[in-house]
C-alpha cells in the first residue's frame, strides 16, 4: 500500500516472540520494543507509527519498564500514540501516570462482556476502547459462535434484512462512544459486510433487548 495515502492510520504491535502460529509468548523486555519498533518502521517504511500497542504484559518484566520504554520511543519521535492490550484496570491506570495512552484492546463482545469495568474506565477516560474477539471467536481459531445465533440477535437482523453477526458488531458501535472495531476478515465478501455494519441503525428499544441479553 506504500505510499500510504495521507488519511491513513496505521496501528501494529511489538512485545511479543511468536515460535509458532499458535504459540505467542510475551516479551517486554526493552530491547525486544525497539527492535520490534525499528523492523515495524522498516518494514511499513515509516518514520512514526501512528499506533503503537504493547501486545500483553510481560510477567518476567516489571509492566512500567514495558510502558517506560515505548514512552521513550514515543520522545524520540518513533511512536505517535501508544496503547496497551489484555490488561487489568490497574495495569491501565499504572501506564497512564508514566504516558499518555490512547487505546485500550481487551476481549470484549455482545456474548462476552467480562471486561466491562475496562470498557466503562476506557469511555470516562476518553481512551479508545478497541475489542477483539468481536464476534466470540478465538483470535487463533477460525469460525465465530455468532455465525449462526437463535434469539434476540436473529430476529433483530431478519426484521432489518441482515445477518445477526452483522447485529452484534453494530450493537458494539452502538454500545459506547470510544469503541473502535477489528472485526476479522478472510473474504471480499465478508469485508462488504463488515463495512455495511456502519449504516446499520438501532432503535432504543433494539438496544435495551440487546443489552439485557446474558
Amino acid at each position: 500500500m506504500h505510499p500510504y495515502p495521507e488519511n491513513l492510520v496505521i496501528a501494529t504491535k511489538g512485545g511479543i516472540n511468536k515460535p509458532a502460529p499458535d504459540n505467542i509468548k510475551a516479551d517486554g523486555s526493552p530491547k525486544s520494543l525497539k527492535t520490534s519498533v525499528e523492523g515495524s518502521l522498516k518494514r511499513l517504511k515509516l518514520e512514526k507509527i501512528d499506533l503503537y500497542q504493547l501486545h500483553r504484559p510481560d510477567p518476567k518484566v516489571p509492566f512500567a519498564e514495558s510502558i517506560g520504554t515505548l514512552a521513550k520511543l514515543k520522545q524520540e519521535g518513533k511512536i505517535r500514540h501508544i496503547g496497551i492490550s489484555n490488561v487489568s484496570l490497574k495495569q491501565i491506570q499504572e501506564a497512564t501516570e508514566i504516558v499518555e495512552i490512547a487505546s485500550v484492546q481487551n476481549r470484549f463482545s455482545f456474548s462476552d462482556r467480562t471486561n466491562q469495568n475496562i470498557l466503562d474506565y476506557t469511555t470516562k477516560n476518553n481512551i479508545a476502547f478497541i475489542p477483539y474477539g468481536s464476534l466470540g471467536a478465538h483470535p487463533l481459531r477460525r469460525g465465530a459462535p455468532l455465525a449462526n445465533p437463535e434469539g434476540i440477535l436473529a430476529d433483530i437482523a431478519h426484521q432489518k434484512g441482515v445477518k445477526p453477526n452483522q447485529i452484534a458488531l453494530s450493537w458494539l458501535l452502538h454500545y459506547a462512544p470510544n469503541i473502535i472495531l477489528i472485526p476479522g476478515t478472510t473474504t471480499i465478501s465478508h469485508l462488504e459486510e463488515n463495512i455495511a455494519v456502519s449504516s446499520i441503525t438501532l432503535t432504543s428499544e433494539e438496544m435495551n433487548k440487546l443489552n439485557e441479553f446474558q
